[in-house]
């Protein structure tokens, strides 16, 4: 398995991947299915991560397409400027840092690992095991929804009485924005 990650503008529109399962983007021919892939949208940063459901395939438009699944969003974007902080120009080359002309950059594990580590997704519930992604959901496992459960609340009720006497001793005009409380929403009992 290896991990791209994909340079693209936000016209777009990388965040149509969520609503659909089949969808196809542009990606390098050497892609293959399995394989991982961090999202950059320019002037954002890697704001998705996804995962390839077929190999490259040639494309008149885009030389490459393949299809491609969302698996998690990113909830604070690694910009360029915090990219550039992590790591050394050896470890991230200038080549990279702008991704001028590059749509799709084969990306090493040592920095996939330090870039996931400063990402903040959506934690899953429960691991897969034996996954290359190991914070994934398990596909096969059942989740329930709709347990019963109590929660106790305090309740603090006015006094009746007393509203009634301050109701009678003050009226019923705002002393704040002097409304008549009665003109607008009727009258009374009190």
């Amino acid at each position: 398995m290896n991990t791209y990650l994909f340079v693209t503008k936000e016209e777009f529109e990388p965040h149509r991947v969520k609503q659909s399962s089949k969808q196809t983007w542009s990606c390098s021919k050497t892609t293959e299915k399995g394989d991982r892939i961090l999202v950059y949208v320019a002037k954002k940063g890697i704001v998705e991560q996804w995962e390839a459901t077929s190999q490259a395939e040639e494309d008149k438009s885009w030389k490459y397409i393949c299809g491609v699944v969302h698996k998690r969003t990113i909830r604070e974007p690694l910009t360029m400027a915090r990219i550039i902080r992590l790591f050394s120009k050896s470890e991230w080359p200038a080549a990279h840092q702008y991704f001028r002309g590059y749509q799709s950059i084969m990306v090493s594990e040592k920095i996939v690992a330090k870039l996931m580590r400063h990402c903040k997704t959506v934690k899953p519930l429960r691991t897969a095991q034996g996954s290359d992604f190991p914070d994934e959901l398990v596909a096969r496992a059942k989740y329930v929804e709709g347990t019963r459960r109590s929660v106790l609340v305090n309740a603090h009720e006015r006094n009746a009485s007393a509203r009634k006497a301050c109701l009678r001793l003050h009226g019923f005009e705002c002393i704040v924005c002097k409304v008549r409380l009665q003109e607008r929403y009727g009258a009374w009992k009190i």
